[in-house]
């Protein structure tokens, strides 16, 4: 059988895009890819890659692109190729599908199933924590509940291909999230963490804005 982590969580059905947010948030490789696939979502980080679909309250995580993947069902019909290509793609993906794991295990809660149960067995509760905090969730329904009000997925514009940029009006975060002050004295904010996108604002508490001019990137903003 195909290698695949198979996670249960208790948020129901969530949208591609907050998938696709929390894991890019402890990714933090700015090269990261995401593709749109008939098998779910192509995640690419670097050369290690994963398959993530999902549907409520479930999350299946593949290691590999969709077309290694298929190539290993097909070599499981022989059995010993099979279980070669398994191995090999479970170990060459690692990355990808460890990244993609761990970011649903601390923000979802979701917990892996059957002979994945103890997958991460030296991570504490306080070490889940810390790695919720860094990728600046402090509650998750922030991110997961903006895509259940607005119209379907499908028909948003979403561009998955060198960058990682989401229409504004889905991607603000919260005022009470922290920034870093730059010299200007203003309040700069790279969400989703590690994309190419900053917000900024001037008080605390002031409703975050985009920041359109593409000088200012995070090469751009002197920071104090």
């Amino acid at each position: 059988m195909v290698y695949r982590v198979t996670l249960k969580h208790a948020h129901g059905k969530i949208s591609h895009e907050a998938v696709m947010d929390l894991v890019k948030r402890l990714d933090g490789n700015e090269h990261a890819e995401f593709r749109m696939t008939d098998d779910g979502i192509h995640f690419q980080t670097g050369d290690a890659e994963a398959v993530i679909s999902h549907r409520s309250g479930e999350i299946v995580i593949t290691p590999g692109s969709p077309s290694r993947i298929r190539a290993t069902r097909i070599g499981e019909l022989f059995v010993v190729p099979g279980m070669i290509m398994n191995a090999q793609n479970k170990k060459r993906n690692k990355k990808a599908t460890n990244t993609a794991t761990m970011a649903m295990m601390a923000t979802l809660d979701a917990d892996p199933a059957d002979v994945h149960s103890n997958l991460f067995p030296d991570v504490s509760p306080d070490e889940w924590e810390g790695i919720r905090n860094a990728m600046g969730v402090d509650d998750v329904q922030e991110i997961i509940s903006p895509f259940t009000t607005h119209q379907p997925a499908e028909a948003r514009t979403i561009d998955l291909s060198e960058s990682f940029s989401i229409n504004a009006d889905h991607w603000t975060p919260p005022t009470t999230w922290m920034g870093r002050r730059g010299k200007d004295a203003a309040e700069y904010l790279n969400y989703p963490r590690g994309s190419p996108q900053f917000f900024v604002r001037q008080l605390p508490l002031d409703p975050w804005n985009i920041l359109w001019d593409e000088s200012m990137s995070a090469g751009g903003i002197e920071w104090n």
